[in-house]
């Protein structure tokens, strides 16, 4: 008999008349157990059929072998746990990539054009860890290069040989699905995963005296010193992170459905740390080397979609994940100790580098590239940021040393906390609640289709996007050490960490040695983009938000929970608590003016059933709109209630050049703070048919109810 399973193609050829039964026997599963059958889960997918078998995990902590992830080599099969539907087994059942930045390692690769019927199931995934191209360390030369002089004599000796720059980006800390690589991922938690762009070699560690070297200017001549060494500086990391959970590029679709989330970053380029100084022989002290500049922005710190990818995410959870700057390296140690105050040891330490953005870290959550339709359902973002990050300076304390080192304590929001979408897509929104993220909750650029239902709003925030020394988004894009800088012109003498002098720096130098690499990437809108919740941009053709509820949202520039410069469609929506550091309270509506005559500058609002209750736009010179702020419009109004709305100008409604339907709505016990009423004070005739104002000044306060 010939027996056959799977899809095989099977020739006999009879000689004589014969009679033949064919039996054909159901495809059945058979199951791999890891690790009582399989050590490993490579080893199981290895021996699994291309479909229908399930490979079932044990609890415990199984450990993944490849750097690039597990594999499923294009094979229709599940990968689960013990029980996938049970929250304490998906817990105990832990895949761990265990990646370092000397070692990286994600989770998952899915590069075979897997389709839904590849699944993982029931899964814990955490540990991810994926760069960009290492640089390489320093290493011991007699003639480093560069050669970067001590401060002796004549012929001085070299520092130890600096870390490498790299250059480059990387995608999926923990997951990765490309070439049109579409699995389901199912009940899993995907945590603690991280992805940076390239990360700058580390500097080399200073000898002890006595050590040789050979000056350039006499290459046949080996010199010795007792002085000890100085540390070589780190190497800068140029580069891009997409995608600290997943990243899904070239066309994939993933199914990500009841999954959570969480605790996820996506980073720029990381650099290196700075060498140790070595001790001498009886001769002078050394420093540590500088640690190295990191350069760059991470995108998409939960998933990151590519523009031809678009996942189908339902019952999911995002939960404080980050999509910020780089690492920049520590200091070396200096080889001094000092007894009696070791924070004087510190400072003789290196400096630690310095993160540089290129201006582009957004969604904190989820980033959708241009032409993707970001589709969430019954979805919950909580805790999310996008912003960038500045030094502080903390004091390891040794038995008898200090060590000054870097960590993040000036933070900068940038846009889309939880949800930044670029131009040209479709998102929609269902059933879904946004709480408490930074840089606002969700961006979506110019040129999209908007659609919210059912959705819930509450607590999130867009604060100042000016840096802690002023500059937009914290971005300090004009000097990084004193008047001049090449990569290699460290100035161990006169630097100074807070020496930031304008005009005479611009980071992209480092581009010179690396004419492929682009760090410009796609435009943010202007800085003073508004929207604690939600901020859309121009031509959006066709934006509907229908239920949904706006609560204690706040921006620091217009627009508490919406600032929109497209036409909206607005019906049974709630805003409660919103709060403007501008113009309007709940909603700012306006269209920035590009002065090009053939570009619509008329919006068109349509508000039906909704309430505006407790919003306040009373803290800048303007004030304009306790509840709206509409200007350049076109606006009805049905059946709408605004009431204890307050703000310097308008209580309630700020309207300029506009034309303005009201039927069956209600305004009252709104507050311009030191008017109150309908104030008809200063008003000449206006074309639009509503009442144009004049702002008599500085802070002038009028229209309690209606300006």
């Amino acid at each position: 008999p010939i027996r056959a399973k799977g899809t095989t193609n099977e020739i006999v050829t009879l000689i004589s008349d014969h009679n033949t039964v064919v039996e054909f026997e159901p495809d059945v599963a058979t199951n791999f157990l890891v690790p009582a059958e399989y050590a490993t889960i490579e080893e199981a997918i290895v021996a699994a059929h291309p479909a229908v078998d399930n490979i079932i995990v044990a609890p415990g902590i199984h450990y993944v072998i490849s750097p690039d992830g597990i594999d499923f080599q294009g094979k229709s099969i599940t990968l689960m746990s013990t029980d996938p539907d049970d929250p304490d087994i998906i817990a105990k059942t832990i895949i761990d990539a265990a990646g370092t930045r000397y070692y990286p390692r994600r989770a998952f690769h899915f590069n075979s054009g897997e389709d839904a019927n590849t699944i993982i199931m029931g899964l814990t995934i955490r540990n991810g860890f994926m760069t960009g191209p290492l640089g390489a360390a320093g290493t011991y030369m007699l003639t480093p290069v560069p050669y970067e002089p001590m401060p002796d004599g004549d012929t001085p000796p070299p520092r130890a040989q600096r870390g490498a720059d790299a250059v480059g980006d990387s995608y999926g800390g923990g997951i990765l699905c490309e070439n049109r690589s579409s699995p389901t991922i199912m009940n899993c938690v995907i945590t603690d995963c991280t992805v940076t762009g390239a990360w700058g070699g580390d500097g080399a560690q200073g000898l002890s005296g006595e050590f040789s070297y050979i000056h350039p200017s006499d290459l046949t001549n080996v010199l010795t010193t007792n002085d000890g060494q100085w540390g070589g500086h780190g190497g800068a990391g140029i580069g891009r992170g997409y995608g600290g959970a997943i990243s899904c590029r070239s066309g994939s679709c993933p199914i990500i459905k009841n999954c959570t989330i969480k605790d996820n970053k996506a980073r720029g380029g990381c650099g290196g740390t700075g060498g140790d100084g070595g001790f001498p022989d009886g001769g002078d002290d050394s420093e540590g080397g500088y640690g190295g500049t990191a350069i760059g922005d991470g995108i998409g710190g939960g998933i990151y979609c590519d523009g031809e990818s678009t996942p189908i995410i339902t019952n999911c959870i995002f939960s404080n994940n980050i999509a910020s700057t780089g690492l920049p390296g520590d200091g070396g140690l200096s080889n001094i100790y000092v007894y009696q105050n070791p924070l004087i040891a510190a400072q003789l330490a290196g400096y630690a580098g310095y993160p540089i953005p290129f201006g582009g870290i957004a969604g904190g959550a989820a980033y959708f590239a241009d032409n993707t339709d970001p589709n969430f359902t019954d979805c919950t973002f909580i805790g999310n940021k996008a912003h960038e990050a500045y030094m502080d300076y903390d004091y390891t304390i040794y038995s008898y040393y200090s060590h000054r080192v870097f960590q993040e304590g000036v933070y900068v929001n940038t846009f889309g906390g939880a949800l930044y979408a670029e131009p040209n897509s479709t998102v929609t929104l269902t059933n879904c609640d946004f709480t408490e993220n930074l840089g606002g909750a969700v961006l979506v650029e110019s040129d999209c289709i908007v659609d919210f239902n059912d959705c819930l709003f509450k607590d999130n925030q867009s604060t100042n996007r000016l840096s802690y020394y002023g500059y937009p988004y914290g971005y300090y894009p004009y000097s990084y050490y004193p008047y001049s800088y090449y990569p290699y012109s460290y100035y161990p003498y006169s630097y100074y960490p807070f020496s930031y002098y304008p005009y005479s720096y611009y980071p992209y130098s480092y581009m010179y040695g690396y004419p492929y690499y682009d760090p410009y990437g796609p435009g943010f809108p202007a800085i003073d983009a508004g929207g604690g919740a939600v901020y859309i941009g121009a031509d959006c053709n066709g934006v509907n938000l229908r239920n949904c509820e706006f609560q204690g949202n706040s921006a620091y520039y217009d627009g508490g929970a919406i600032d929109v410069e497209s036409d909206a469609n607005v019906v049974h929506c709630l805003f409660g608590g919103n709060t403007a550091g501008n113009n309007g309270g709940a909603i700012d509506g306006s269209f920035q003016d590009s002065n090009d005559p053939n570009i619509m500058t008329t919006l068109t609002f349509n508000f039906e059933s909704c309430s505006f209750a407790g919003n306040k736009a009373s803290q800048g010179i303007d004030g304009w709109g306790g509840a709206l702020c509409l200007m350049d419009f076109v606006g009805t109004f049905t059946d709408c209630h605004f009431t204890d709305n307050t703000a310097k100008n308008g209580g309630g409604l700020y309207m300029l050049d506009g034309t303005v339907t009201v039927n069956g709505s209600n305004i009252s016990r709104n507050r311009a703070t030191g008017a109150s009423g309908i104030d008809t004070i200063s008003i000449p005739p206006s074309y639009f048919g509503v009442i144009e104002p004049i702002d008599m000044g500085l802070g002038i306060d009028i229209g309690g109810g209606l300006a």
